[in-house]
């Protein structure tokens, strides 16, 4: 027996809080990445600074990662930023996702049905084409 609360209270998605976690997590991950490169950048600017054998491996170095795509970098930052807000999207409306679902698997059986009607099509002109062929040859 559930109380009235048990019914009206929303049970979160775990499927939904899994995938949120996993956004989150990815999130953190881009932006460590990013804040140890800095740090890294920051570190060989001061070896060059001072100097010394070093300086050289450090140039060397910095160059490297100054010559990184910055472009895919942005990119995944951009793609976690997403999945984050696409996660948090689907944990506050749970319908939502099952409806765009729904709706793309529509489109896609929609597109196949129309793909077939084509080729049936074309396939039954081929096939008049070659009938009128061979009556003409009589």
């Amino acid at each position: 027996n559930k109380s009235l609360k048990d019914l009206f209270t929303a049970k979160p998605n775990t499927a939904a809080l899994a995938k949120l976690e996993k956004a989150i997590e990815q999130y953190k991950a881009v932006f460590e990445e990013k804040k140890k490169k800095e740090a890294r950048i920051k570190e060989l600017e001061a070896i060059i600074a001072k100097g010394g054998k070093e300086a050289a491996k450090a140039k060397v170095e910095l160059r490297g990662l100054q010559l990184q795509d910055p472009a895919n970098e942005a990119k995944n930052e951009m793609q976690a930023l997403q999945a984050k807000l696409a996660a948090k999207r689907a944990l506050s409306n749970p319908g939502d996702d099952e409806k765009r679902i729904y709706e793309e698997e529509k489109q896609r059986v929609e597109g196949e049905k129309r793909q077939k009607e084509l080729e049936e099509k074309r396939k039954r002109e081929e096939s008049r084409k070659r009938l009128k062929e061979k009556s003409s040859l009589w």
